[in-house]
């Protein structure tokens, strides 16, 4: 009975030893991305900041491109979580997106791994062209959550059916990757007046609804 106490804890604290490796090599990614560019994030910077070998880093994280990818699915997930614990069914769809430009806008302002996506975004058009096809499934990804909830508005009622969901989504989810560029660029300018332009494209409520 002992040993089988035993058996039943060793996996679990290697499991608890390897999200923590994780946890701090992602972290030390996330904050080189920010602070030195994408060029500087090798395994050997990564491994120096976070405190491990070099080996465990290459384990854990993989080639350069394998660790950009891997990085942008573990920021994806994060904010999946992140929109299924602020959004609800029993919302209007209209707050609803409101809610999603909160959150986008909050994590500019305070997410460090949000940011760093964005610089990958940059990097993948010119620094790190592998990076291209994670940054267009995340981008649809965005795309879609957006257009899904205009359709459920329209399909409840609450939005005009002459909406067209892709195109009103597309042109949203541009709007906020423009306003983290320039969150970037000029960090002097309000968050409260890119959330405002953000508002002003969302869908209004269908005269009677």
């Amino acid at each position: 009975m002992v040993a089988s106490t035993v058996a039943q804890k060793r996996p679990r604290k290697q499991v608890e030893r390897r999200e923590e490796s994780e946890r701090k090599l992602f972290d030390a990614l996330i904050n080189i991305i920010i602070d030195e560019g994408i060029a500087a994030a090798t395994c050997e910077n990564i491994a120096t900041q976070a405190g491990y070998s070099r080996g465990l880093t290459t384990t854990r994280l993989g080639r350069r491109d394998e660790m950009f990818a891997k990085l942008i699915q573990r920021l994806k997930d994060a904010q999946l979580d992140k929109l299924k614990s602020a959004i609800n069914d029993n919302m209007s769809r209209e707050q609803a997106l409101r809610t999603y430009v909160d959150v986008h806008f909050d994590d500019l302002q305070n997410d460090p791994g949000y940011n760093a996506y964005f610089v990958l975004v940059a990097g993948s058009l010119t620094d790190t062209p592998l990076l291209k096809d994670s940054v267009i499934e995340a981008h649809e990804f965005v795309r879609d959550i957006i257009a899904r909830f205009i359709q459920e508005g329209i399909d409840s009622g609450e939005f005009s059916p002459e909406i067209e969901p892709i195109p009103a989504a597309i042109m949203i989810g541009s709007y906020l990757l423009g306003a983290a560029v320039q969150h970037r660029l000029h960090q002097t300018i309000p968050i409260s007046s890119l959330k405002s332009g953000a508002y002003q494209l969302l869908p209004r409520p269908a005269k009677g609804s």
